[in-house]
């Protein structure tokens, strides 16, 4: 597949570029690209990651849907450390602190450092 730049004139007279792949419309729809990382982090909660975003995305059924969108992976674990916590039942500071223990937890293993090699095809 080729890609081709192509100008248009706009209002003010200057040149706008624009990237469009060779027999593709500009208009056209096309698919998202898929998700280049997926970091599990219990039965109800992962994170995920493309070129841009960092995702906390929640089970809803047998789906997963995005609920926040961050520019770091430091940034939404410590937003989703916080969501685990405020969603916590937690009745007494007893509970509260066994809470923050458990949600610690959590986080520390989902985050802890553990690679896979995958030979593509």
């Amino acid at each position: 597949m080729t890609i081709k730049t192509k100008a248009a004139d706009r209002v003010d007279g200057q040149a706008a570029h624009e990237t469009v792949r060779a027999g593709q419309s500009k208009h056209s729809t096309r698919r998202a690209d898929p998700v280049a990382f997926i970091l599990l982090i219990d039965n109800r909660y992962r994170l995920t990651a493309d070129e841009l975003p960092w995702r906390i995305e929640r089970r809803k059924g047998k789906y997963w849907r995005a609920i926040e969108w961050h520019s770091s992976i430091t940034v939404a674990a410590n937003s989703l450390g916080g969501r685990l916590l405020r969603t916590a039942d937690v009745r007494t500071v007893a509970d509260a602190l066994a809470a923050v223990d458990n949600v610690a937890r959590t986080l520390t293993l989902a985050l802890a450092p553990s690679f896979k090699v995958e030979v593509r095809s």
